[in-house]
């Protein structure tokens, strides 16, 4: 089930509660910056950072909000359930078909 989980999604997202939305900008500015980072974006309010593949040790992130005066609630990796990884996977196959 891992691995089928990480074919079909190969980067790590994760999302981040903050406590104060006013700082997403500089969140972002911050976090973007990262050479372990792919993409961030805002989802509600949430900031909702891609890392790049293979990518596993993402604790200098919350290091770095922490000690940057960023406050947040929450901060975890996005989990994929089994069906959506399912459905995924078998779009993946039927486009190559």
């Amino acid at each position: 089930v891992a691995s089928i989980i990480k074919k079909v999604s190969p980067n790590t997202t994760l999302l981040i509660d903050l406590v104060k939305p006013q700082d997403s900008a500089k969140a972002i500015d911050l976090v973007s910056a990262m050479p372990i980072v792919d993409h961030v974006a805002i989802d509600g309010e949430k900031l909702r950072v891609t890392l790049k593949p293979q990518v596993q040790d993402y604790s200098s992130i919350s290091m770095l909000l922490a000690t940057q005066g960023v406050a947040f609630n929450k901060f975890a990796a996005e989990e994929i359930n089994l069906e959506s990884a399912f459905m995924a996977f078998t779009k993946g196959a039927g486009a190559k078909i």
